[in-house]
């Protein structure tokens, strides 16, 4: 039996996360560095620490910097 691509969902499948329904290409570096939208960007980083759509602790690093900029007391940090 070989899988189908809907079984084996990619990252870059352009669709959205499961928690927040998020679009998976908000998970990017340049989105994240533009994003003024606190809460939104609190969603992105919940996702990112999840492990959601896999791991990526570069970019949830950068998450955190640039929310820590924004809201430095957001509870999401």
């Amino acid at each position: 039996m070989t899988a189908k691509a809907k079984d084996c969902p990619s990252l870059w499948g352009f669709g959205t996360t499961k928690t927040f329904k998020i679009p998976i290409e908000h998970l990017d570096f340049k989105y994240i560095e533009n994003c003024s939208d606190v809460k939104h960007l609190e969603k992105i980083l919940y996702v990112l620490r999840s492990g959601e759509e896999g791991y990526y602790p570069e970019l949830t690093e950068f998450c955190e910097k640039c929310l820590t900029n924004l809201a430095p007391k957001s509870r999401a940090l």
